[in-house]
């Protein structure tokens, strides 16, 4: 049997385009039509630990900012990811999985940072995560 699931990352690599300044009300209302509509997977953003926490980005520095952005928000039956490009945001950036509104990571990593990042991922996972890792 065919299983059919769907990833969305319209909040994170739309950011691209707008420096991940969508504003917190269209955060949270292209989040809530995603969840209506059955999305499956809702990726919110990067979380990157050079950036400064701000309501209005999807781009954030820490998981703690997720729960900021998201407070009250039912998240339905969707799984919520965020993406961490390997190097970018270490370990103590990031909450037990209980304790956040995020519950798995996507980490991209580049081949010669492979073992690493591996390794990154296993810690992550630790922490309660579902963890995805892609080399790009």
């Amino acid at each position: 049997m065919f299983c059919r699931q769907l990833l969305d990352c319209t909040l994170r690599d739309g950011g691209y385009v707008n420096d991940w300044e969508f504003g917190h009300d269209e955060i949270v209302e292209i989040f809530e039509r995603l969840v209506s509509s059955g999305v499956e997977f809702i990726e919110i953003g990067f979380l990157d630990e050079r950036r400064e926490f701000d309501v209005n980005r999807t781009i954030m520095p820490d998981t703690e900012s997720a729960n900021k952005i998201f407070a009250g928000i039912d998240k339905g039956n969707a799984t919520v990811l965020a993406m961490i490009d390997y190097g970018t945001c270490g370990i103590e950036h990031l909450q037990p999985a209980s304790e956040t509104f995020i519950d798995g990571i996507r980490v991209i990593f580049k081949e010669h940072l492979m073992y690493e990042a591996l390794d990154f991922c296993k810690q992550i996972k630790a922490l309660g995560y579902k963890v995805f890792a892609q080399m790009v």
